[in-house]
């Protein structure tokens, strides 16, 4: 697997817990982000349903879907902005095309505006491109 396929895959494995709530808090070395509530298919009843959207979208695919959950102020907290992060997720998924993520465990702990997100996720896919030396293609399973 080329070396930058590796850095992306680490930095979106890195970014895609949201630290999420109704105001961003950065103080943390994790990822943090606001929750773009108009951006929800309806009024979701919990962060739960939230989330399960923004799976959805990752899953599909579905750029503009899943990042219109994100603020315009985003940022990872390897300082990546919004723009650059779409770019990475972008290059990501053209890497490996049937990339896929699998929640295995969530918490969610709010209090008041605020709710602070973590979990276990599985990153799995396979590249586009194959590997001359191995005469296959790379198989992805990640463990965030």
């Amino acid at each position: 697997m080329p070396k930058q396929y590796l850095l992306i895959i680490l930095l979106l494995l890195n970014s895609f817990f949201v630290k999420s709530g109704f105001a961003q808090n950065t103080t943390n070395s994790a990822t943090a982000t606001t929750v773009n509530s108009s951006a929800v298919d309806s009024k979701p009843d919990s962060i739960e349903e939230i989330f399960e959207q923004m799976y959805a979208a990752w899953n599909e695919h579905d750029l503009e879907k899943l990042f219109s959950f994100y603020s315009k102020s985003f940022i990872t907290g390897d300082g990546i902005d919004l723009e650059d992060y779409k770019e990475l997720t972008k290059s990501l998924w053209e890497a490996y095309p049937d990339i896929k993520i699998e929640n295995q465990k969530r918490t969610v702990r709010s209090q008041d505006n605020y709710a602070t997100v973590s979990g276990i996720d599985f990153f799995f896919g396979n590249s586009k491109d194959l590997n001359k030396e191995l005469n296959s293609n790379g198989v992805l399973n990640a463990i965030s």
